[in-house]
């Protein structure tokens, strides 16, 4: 019997309809699936599906939350979650590091290899 697999996606957690749109149209050009959310309560859904193979986490949403976020999913599966923010926010970078996200960078790196991420984590072979 064949195992069929489940579509593989990335999911940005934002509220910032700008940042979604460019992460999109990266995503789009790259053939990468991004589903999007801008609450943590969805974001624990939609990271629970089979195909989820990476969270990017915008810190401008706060870490309220992020730690127990990070921790379910590492308990359930081994989604690696990489948080951004401001480089000036750095008490948020910092917590975002002690929550345990896989990889904590300031928005300019996180822009300049996005499309480095979208390529690694949005292939259909990728296994987190």
């Amino acid at each position: 019997m064949t195992e069929l697999l489940s579509p593989s996606f990335i999911l940005l957690v934002t509220r910032d309809l700008l940042f979604e749109s460019r992460v999109t149209g990266a995503a789009t050009a790259l053939t990468v699936q991004v589903k999007t959310t801008g609450a943590l309560v969805a974001a624990r859904q939609i990271a629970a599906e089979p195909g989820c193979q990476c969270v990017l986490y915008d810190l401008s949403l706060g870490t309220a939350g992020l730690a127990e976020f990070v921790q379910e999913l590492r308990a359930s599966r081994p989604v690696p979650v990489i948080a951004f923010g401001s480089h000036v926010a750095t008490a948020l970078l910092e917590s975002a590091r002690a929550a345990g996200c896989s990889e904590v960078m300031p928005r300019s790196r996180f822009v300049t290899i996005l499309p480095d991420l979208l390529a690694r984590f949005g292939g259909q072979g990728h296994s987190p």
